[in-house]
């Protein structure tokens, strides 16, 4: 199993059962996507795998981390992510 990662607007007590993260408006950036790259992905995931990602831009720019660590990813097509990504919505 994978920590949880949250993003939060406001500082908060860090927790020991999630890494926590802060940005002004509690959105995902380029800058935390390659923090939960080099945080939690490759630190717990070690054996060849895939990532499977939605359009969002941070994703495009964050994708040359992970090549050449025996990881691969895909993109869900534009609009697609309601219906493939259901806990995501």
């Amino acid at each position: 199993n994978l920590p949880l990662m949250v993003i939060f607007r406001n500082a908060i007590a860090p927790n020991d059962s999630m890494i926590v993260t802060y940005q002004q408006n509690a959105w995902n950036t380029m800058a935390i996507t390659n923090q939960w790259i080099n945080d939690i992905w490759f630190k717990y995931v070690t054996d060849r795998s895939l990532l499977i990602w939605d359009e969002f831009s941070g994703h495009f720019e964050s994708h040359g981390d992970i090549l050449g660590n025996d990881c691969y990813y895909a993109i869900i097509p534009k609009a697609c992510t309601s219906v493939m990504q259901p806990l995501d919505v």
